[in-house]
């Protein structure tokens, strides 16, 4: 209690709820802010389910993918797996591939559309993912992908795509179209 008294910076919650509250808008937007679980958890609950451990390894490479994900660039797998060996881990392709797929798995990374015959990815987690709102995509040798802006073919896409997921007894979720030309 002395501390508060003696040191102006330091404010008590409710002082601090009170200066939030006086700021109206600001506390409506503290209020529309999504709340984010750490992307250990995530990963660590989704090797769970699949019976696997979160070892110095995976965990290695979940860092290295939020380190190369927060620049907002793609990344590939030899980049992810360089990186790992540059810090000193030993892992094999295999078990680097393995890994991807389970990123993916757990929502965190996606594949993103590319015209190279190398599979480019992208961390995804905390936004919304592009399959949930479908992503369509002209893909042309020598030039970067082109997203298709057209309504009309996205909405006849996402019925069509609805469509089968209903006639399977799935749950659609989204869709991602990549059209191919030269």
């Amino acid at each position: 209690m002395a501390a508060h008294a003696t040191n102006p910076s330091v404010r008590r919650p409710v002082e601090v709820a009170a200066l939030i509250a006086a700021d109206a808008p600001l506390a409506a937007d503290l209020d529309a802010l999504p709340i984010i679980e750490p992307l250990c958890s995530v990963f660590r609950r989704k090797l769970k389910s699949e019976g696997l451990k979160y070892t110095p390894e995976r965990a290695q490479m979940l860092e290295t993918v939020i380190r190369l994900g927060a620049s907002d660039a793609l990344f590939t797998a030899d980049r992810i797996l360089a990186d790992v060996r540059a810090a000193g881990f030993d892992v094999s392709k295999a078990t680097m591939y393995r890994t991807l797929k389970l990123l993916i798995d757990a929502r965190i990374i996606e594949r993103a559309l590319s015209t190279t015959d190398q599979a480019t990815f992208r961390c995804v987690f905390g936004e919304a993912v592009s399959q949930a709102t479908g992503e369509l995509a002209l893909l042309r040798p020598g030039h970067p992908p082109a997203p298709i802006q057209d309504p009309a073919l996205r909405q006849a896409i996402a019925a069509a795509c609805e469509a089968w997921c209903k006639r399977q007894g799935v749950e659609y979720a989204g869709y991602r179209v990549e059209i191919h030309a030269r």
